[in-house]
């Protein structure tokens, strides 16, 4: 006897279940619209393709593999390599949970309670163009912090000797800092939540939503005109700080970390890649730069997702 064909619905049901399948096995990247203030955008893409861009200035050493914390490790590890002198010595110090202040010139001191916060996964590394095997030899770290005061919310990231943050005022505000590529020197620009607002477009046809702030983007000069401050690890006796050990003893905590907790996230890897236009020359010093700035602008995002969904947002890649 022969068989009666599957009923239209059920046939179209057959044909569809597949492509949903394979349409759900997409990752989030983030695409840089080309504006410096430009949030990150995530979508769905099949591919992702990148101009290559050159290694590094002539007479710079050729770039190796980056340093990147251990995914399954609470507290990271410190890697010797791809730091400068001052900045393994901060990272070193942020790494064991000492607070971090924040001088500004009119001598104002904010001190922040710090714990680094786990965004790398397994072989994270930082990709110049579209070639993985071109990496930028940066040690990276991200940390966040809170000011016991006001309450204020730190999020930072640490890039060979880039440092940068960004830090959520209670009133709406948010406190830039970054480090100048330039000279070297660390500086900060406030935005108010007025030059903060956004709008969000979504294109159906490509997939992509594209995040823009209705004011004018911080450009250069900008940065040029902010005034420079002072970051240090706050190591005196009276911060509860223990040159034997090298951790804060029980008078003054870091902020609190849960073993169960931890495990409980689930992962949520994404790869970056931000335009040849954000980017700008490729030296070591702004690579450095660009890379901090998106690690702190990455730990902020992470710290959000982790609090409304309940999952880790991690960074498997980096592509500059």
């Amino acid at each position: 006897m022969k068989k009666s064909p599957l009923p239209s619905r059920r046939r179209r049901l057959v044909f569809l279940l597949p492509l949903c399948f394979a349409g759900g096995l997409g990752c989030l990247v983030w695409h840089e619209a080309g504006k410096e203030d430009a949030l990150p955008v995530v979508s769905a893409l099949r591919s992702v393709s990148v101009p290559p861009a050159p290694v590094a200035e002539a007479g710079e050493k050729p770039a190796k593999r980056a340093a990147s914390p251990a995914a399954g490790a609470a507290w990271a590890v410190l890697e010797s390599d791809g730091f400068t002198r001052d900045s393994r010595e901060l990272a070193t110090a942020l790494d064991a949970g000492s607070p971090l202040r924040v001088r500004a010139p009119e001598g104002a001191v904010r001190e922040f309670l710090i714990r680094p916060r786990r965004l790398f996964g397994d072989d994270f590394q930082i990709t110049l163009g579209d070639d993985r095997r071109s990496t930028l030899a940066a040690g990276v770290r991200a940390y966040e912090g809170l000011h016991a005061e006001s309450g204020a919310k730190l999020h930072a990231g640490l890039a060979g000797g880039a440092f940068a943050a960004e830090i959520e005022e209670t009133d709406g505000a948010t406190t830039y800092l970054r480090t100048d590529a330039e000279t070297g020197a660390l500086r900060q620009l406030r935005r108010t939540r007025e030059q903060k607002r956004m709008t969000c477009e979504h294109d159906p046809v490509r997939g992509i939503a594209t995040t823009r702030s209705e004011h004018p983007p911080v450009t250069e000069e900008d940065w040029q005109r902010a005034p420079e401050v002072t970051i240090e690890p706050e190591m005196a006796a009276s911060s509860g700080f223990d040159p034997g050990t090298g951790r804060l003893d029980k008078y003054v905590q870091p902020i609190a970390w849960g073993h169960n907790y931890e495990i409980s996230l689930r992962e949520n890897l994404a790869i970056v890649t931000l335009d040849k236009l954000v980017c700008g020359v490729n030296t070591t010093a702004r690579l450095t730069q660009i890379t901090s700035e998106y690690l702190a602008k990455s730990a902020n995002l992470a710290a959000i997702q982790e609090n409304n969904l309940g999952v880790r947002y991690m960074l498997q890649e980096l592509i500059l």
